[in-house]
């Protein structure tokens, strides 16, 4: 193990035990505590990279998804409560492999901050993890109805058409159907995405 490494896992270990004691203290985590948190995450990241050090990322990772849910359940007027949401349902489905449970922190974006630009990017974001991480074919179709019923002046409208489209066909097998030289269409703007 390098020094650097070395280095990094003690400020992990001083992070967690300084949230630890935190959180005992009072009521919720502060922004500084979200930001310590952010700070340490990312410089475990571009110290290893995503596949090294897998366990601390995933404790780290674990560790912000509750601190956002807990800054939102103590300041759910806060601005910025949806952005933390958004982070927290990121580390959920990965790479916490916890897509359900990504599920319903985006339906409570949706649901309890309907009028906030997120909430159309979490309705969208639904019907991918139902699409991509459960496939669940039908759940997603659902859940991209919705958000074009719901949204339908979205700049994501042409993915979710074409999601809904094209759903459940092989990508070999669509890039098959699709013409290779064809003039710009919404729906091209999506395979190259």
């Amino acid at each position: 193990m390098s020094v650097f490494s070395l280095i990094v896992r003690r400020r992990l270990v001083l992070v967690l035990l300084l949230s630890a004691s935190l959180f005992a203290c009072k009521q919720g985590p502060d922004k500084a505590e979200i930001i310590q948190l952010e700070q340490s995450y990312q410089t475990l990241l571009e110290a290893n990279g995503p596949s090294s050090q897998r366990e601390e990322m995933m404790v780290l990772s674990q560790q912000l998804a509750d601190t956002y849910e807990a800054y939102v359940a103590a300041n759910p007027g806060d601005l910025e409560s949806v952005d933390f949401l958004y982070k927290a349902s990121e580390h959920l489905e990965n790479p916490l492999n916890k897509p359900e449970k990504a599920i319903e922190v985006l339906d409570k974006i949706a649901t309890e901050f309907p009028e906030h630009p997120r909430a159309a990017d979490a309705m969208f974001r639904k019907g991918y993890i139902y699409h991509n991480t459960l496939q669940d074919l039908d759940k997603a179709k659902i859940a991209y109805n919705e958000f074009i019923q719901k949204y339908p002046d979205h700049q994501l409208i042409p993915s979710a058409k074409f999601e809904v489209e094209f759903l459940g066909i092989p990508t070999d097998e669509l890039l098959e159907r699709l013409p290779v030289n064809a003039e710009k269409s919404d729906n091209d703007s999506v395979l190259s995405e």
